[in-house]
């Protein structure tokens, strides 16, 4: 081995170790920066976000005794966590496209599953500001049970396999057929089932088991979760779905969290006009239940693929950020989609690259100091309103207010921080799709 090798094998060990120790709410292993590699992105964002989460968990302690103030100040410091997670996420999705060793892609696959339950900690913040507020928005658009349930199956298989636990799915034997429902929010709900299951369980299997029931323009959509773990007492299932609970003192001196997840999770569901129940024992496992019903579709629905991205055909983009860190991770990853990139850090400056430069799409970070990329967005718009230039929102902030003010600035959509390959990859095909741009 060369000593590079050695000495990214070395700083992959001590990423590992922060990241992991971070999703268990541990802040006192930050990782070192010793270049600008991707690892390097990966600790630039965990050092950042290291001190954003310690500021979380003390506004999460506080809420509790200031519940009148938790809901606009976990919403803020949310959205303080987002930048420096784009950093992480999008640093670790560029070392799994590396040319890494078996021990080295074992350290990544660690962790992509505590980044995953970093991820979920902070969204659970999140909607938990939504849903204090009333908020909580339901999309309803074209989805495949099957597609998703397999999703999220591989999603969490590399999780389970690095504590040596087996995940069944019958997902393969599900109907092809097409429904309309939010589907970011059912994969928010089995997210935080599984990624429970996989948590608690330290021997034995996770299992997965999808039902599909047509009736008539009706589809019963019934997911069990069923785990070998230590299993929860009869008295606390109800608790275990209250806000800032995560079962009883022992259980979350183990297990560390927000305590959000499993109430947003059935709030989801009730609004969906579901239900999230459980049955589950002392030393006999568990078994969770998502059931809601979803409007057949009966024509064929136009649903986006989700497997592994393919590359494009050529797009130029301008992206538009004031954070380095998040230029640099964004710009290769949209690079190993086949898109070429132009980087910007102001809204000053964007303008005066598109004076000169024309583009497909303009990806503009919306908080940046002097010239926000509303503001700059506007301009941009009323510069050259014959060039049909297209502009989409990159933004940590994804309330619904902060969707109508990029709407209101003439951005077509709205690209949330942080986020994967597939997840940007996705994001600009439904902007062709919904905008497409005509070439001479």
């Amino acid at each position: 081995m060369s000593s590079d090798d050695s000495e990214n094998s070395e700083q992959l060990k001590e990423i590992t170790k922060s990241i992991i120790a971070m999703a268990a709410l541990d802040f006192k292993s930050p990782p070192s920066i010793h270049g600008s590699g991707p690892l390097d992105a990966v600790a630039a964002g965990l050092i950042a976000l290291n001190e954003e989460l310690m500021a979380t968990v003390v506004a999460r302690d506080e809420a509790e005794r200031a519940n009148e103030t938790k809901a606009q100040f976990l919403a803020n410091m949310s959205h303080e966590l987002r930048t420096p997670l784009t950093s992480l996420i999008g640093g670790m999705e560029l070392l799994a496209h590396g040319d890494l060793s078996d021990s080295q892609n074992k350290l990544l696959n660690q962790m992509q599953g505590a980044g995953e339950r970093l991820l979920r900690l902070i969204s659970d913040v999140l909607d938990f500001s939504k849903l204090e507020a009333g908020r909580l928005q339901l999309n309803r658009h074209p989805l495949q049970p099957r597609e998703t349930i397999a999703g999220v199956f591989e999603r969490y298989s590399k999780q389970a396999e690095s504590k040596g636990l087996s995940l069944i799915s019958n997902h393969s034997d599900l109907p092809d057929i097409s429904v309309f429902g939010d589907e970011q929010r059912i994969e928010q709900v089995l997210n935080n089932l599984i990624g429970n299951a996989i948590k608690y369980t330290d021997k034995g299997q996770v299992s997965i088991e999808t039902r599909l029931k047509i009736q008539g323009s009706s589809v019963r959509f019934r997911v069990d979760v069923s785990d070998t773990g230590p299993g929860i007492d009869p008295g606390h299932h109800e608790r275990i779905f209250q806000r800032f609970s995560s079962g009883d003192s022992s259980d979350r001196r183990r297990q560390d969290g927000a305590g959000l997840g499993l109430s947003i999770a059935r709030a989801i569901s009730q609004d969906m006009g579901g239900e999230l129940t459980l049955k589950s024992k002392p030393l006999h496992g568990s078994c969770f239940s998502f059931c809601v019903d979803l409007e057949l579709a009966h024509r064929p629905a136009k649903i986006l693929s989700k497997k592994e991205p393919t590359r494009c055909l050529q797009h130029h983009i301008l992206l538009v950020d004031d954070t380095q860190m998040v230029r640099t991770v964004t710009a290769q990853m949209l690079e190993i989609l086949g898109y070429t990139v132009v980087t910007a850090s102001s809204g000053k400056e964007a303008i005066d690259i598109v004076e000169n430069e024309d583009f497909d799409l303009i990806l503009m970070d919306c908080k940046m100091p002097q010239m926000d990329g509303l503001e700059a967005a506007e301009r941009l718009l009323r510069l050259h309103p014959h060039r049909k230039l297209r502009i989409a929102a990159l933004t940590a902030h994804a309330t619904l207010s902060d969707v109508e003010r990029s709407k209101k600035s003439g951005m077509i959509g709205q690209l949330n921080k942080p986020f994967t390959l597939s997840e940007i990859q996705t994001f600009i095909q439904q902007m062709e799709t919904d905008y497409p741009r005509h070439r001479n």
